[in-house]
């Protein structure tokens, strides 16, 4: 089942009324170098304003170009999809969904998109509400570990160089610990799985899913792990396959 994980599924807001900064002036809506694991999910939204103002008894919005362009840094490739706000639910629950076929590829790895879209009021729920979004192509597949890439007991300090991506921790059952990326930012940091509601997303015997490490670039980090009242609680430390992602949105 896919799962929304906080890290990567910044939800780029904006409200975007077209022909407001002129014609053939361009606006970036999302622009950014993402991780993206197995059930990591970025989301690129935007709403397209409908102008009372106008004389048309259409309810479309004026047609807005849109630009969208992905570049896989790897070999793993990545589902592009593009879709109405009214075929979220459908998409994030792992149902058929409407999407644009236009602006979309799945298994792609890497592609330029050009398109128009059209927002419509007569929609009640998401009608002019859009969504670029960059999935796993495995986020609705069962869940798979990553690789054990280090172990200790608490009260500890992990100190070593950690690649750009993603990585799960894990805690003996029945224990409690507080985890810190040392030097970390909005970015790159600890997300607890409580953020997401994903404690249950990961099993492995003895152990507990805490959450996950996200580092937005490479470089030698300090992950802590303090606040154990019982101490000596095994803890582990697992490198999620990642896709590396170039991504940008633009609208004119």
């Amino acid at each position: 089942m896919r799962a929304l994980l906080l890290t990567v599924m910044m939800l780029c807001a904006c409200l975007f009324v077209p022909g407001c900064f002129g014609d053939e002036e361009e606006e970036v809506v999302c622009e950014d170098t993402i991780f993206l694991s197995q059930f990591d999910t970025y989301l690129c939204g935007f709403e397209l304003d409908y102008n009372d103002s106008s004389s048309s008894s259409s309810s479309l919005t004026p047609a807005s170009q849109i630009t969208i362009d992905v570049t896989v840094l790897g070999d793993i490739p990545v589902d592009i999809i593009s879709l109405r706000g009214d075929a979220y639910t459908d998409w994030a629950t792992c149902w058929r969904f409407d999407y644009y076929e236009e602006l979309s590829e799945f298994g792609s790895m890497g592609a330029t998109f050009e398109g128009e879209l059209q927002g419509d009021i007569s929609v009640p729920y998401g009608g002019t509400e859009f969504y670029v979004i960059l999935d796993n192509p495995e986020s609705c597949d069962p869940p798979v570990s990553g690789t054990t890439m280090w172990e200790g007991k608490t009260p500890a300090t992990f100190e070593g160089f950690l690649e750009g991506g993603i990585y799960s921790v894990f805690l003996q059952e029945n224990r409690d610990v507080s985890v810190e990326l040392v030097g970390g930012d909005e970015k790159s940091r600890f997300f607890s799985c409580e953020e997401d509601d994903t404690c249950n997303l990961y099993e492995e015997p003895g152990y507990t899913y805490l959450g996950y490490i996200y580092a937005a670039h490479s470089d030698d980090w300090e992950v802590r792990f303090s606040g154990d009242v019982t101490g000596d609680s095994d803890i582990m430390i697992q490198a999620m396959e990642v896709i590396e992602i170039d991504f940008r949105v633009s609208i004119t």
